[in-house]
């Protein structure tokens, strides 16, 4: 396991990998806010023990790596993905297996439509073939075809909004209460697990509020429903039956879009990597890598 801060883009990417280089490469891609640290340290070691080299990467306006000015350099899931990209690059990696969650998955579902050549196949967990639409359907301005997210979600998102956090300690107990609204039923809500690691990402991030941007990006980004159709990389979709904030039918449309898509659904999954669902998630992860 090494980290490394490379450049690409203009900006900073910190990345960190585990398992050989001599390996296949297996790109790990993180949702919106999210950093990398959002794939479990366990979760990329069962991997790189399946014969994965696994990396995983902060994505531009979270943790280590370069943070924006969205008014002035504005970006889209496209950028991001070129972002993934100049990660393979500084690897030397010409081809990789890419793994996405949430917006990790719609950043994985445009590299394969934008740089299809690159990936060996794709997996999208907790994911959606929606952009803008997403924000459509949360904010419940227009018309979208899938569901969006359940009360809890938008209370949790509401909380925040009203009493935007400004302390550590309030921006710690914010983001456990987003967490506990987006968990599933598969197991009972490990708060202090969840706490630990917030304040670990909270004490890397350069600066916290950046990743609000990420929101910002989805939404000047079109939906893909359309563009998925003409997809030839051998994907994966991953979804959960209690995921409140991108519900069931979010991972159904993106499995339907895909041509020949295999759909797999983690019963009690939220949007979250509950340890009970991670060995199933890799098990899943290494079969279709194996055989791509």
């Amino acid at each position: 396991m090494s980290e490394r801060t490379i450049q690409a883009n203009g900006i900073e990417i910190w990345c960190e990998d585990f398992g050989s280089p001599r390996d296949p490469a297996l790109l790990l891609v993180m949702g919106a806010g999210g950093q990398a640290l959002l794939w479990p340290d366990d979760f990329c070691r069962s991997l790189a023990a399946g014969g994965r080299h696994v990396i995983r990467y902060d994505n531009r306006d979270t943790g280590q790596s370069t943070c924006v000015d969205f008014a002035a350099a504005p970006y889209t899931l496209a950028d991001m993905a070129q972002d993934a990209v100049g990660v393979l690059d500084a690897f030397g990696i010409a081809r990789a297996h890419v793994a996405g969650a949430s917006m990790g998955g719609m950043i994985g579902q445009t590299l394969a439509i934008e740089h299809g050549p690159r990936l060996h196949s794709l997996t999208s967990i907790m994911s959606s073939p929606a952009g803008a639409g997403i924000l459509r359907a949360i904010l419940g301005g227009g018309e979208s075809a899938l569901p969006g997210p359940a009360p809890r979600v938008l209370e949790a998102m509401q909380a925040t909004l009203l009493r935007p956090p400004r302390t550590p300690a309030e921006r710690i107990e914010a983001s456990v209460r987003m967490w506990r609204a987006l968990a599933g039923s598969a197991e009972p809500f490990d708060e202090p697990a969840v706490r630990a690691r917030e304040s670990l990402m909270l004490a890397r991030a350069r600066n916290p509020d950046a990743a609000q941007n990420h929101q910002l990006a989805i939404g000047s980004s079109p939906d893909r429903g359309q563009l998925l159709r003409q997809v030839r990389v051998p994907t994966l979709v991953i979804h959960g039956t209690d995921d409140p904030i991108l519900p069931l039918p979010h991972g159904r449309a993106t499995a339907d879009a895909i041509p020949g898509a295999r759909w797999l659904v983690i019963e009690g999954m939220g949007h979250d990597f509950p340890a009970s669902a991670q060995k199933e998630i890799v098990r899943a992860i290494l079969e279709h890598t194996a055989t791509h």
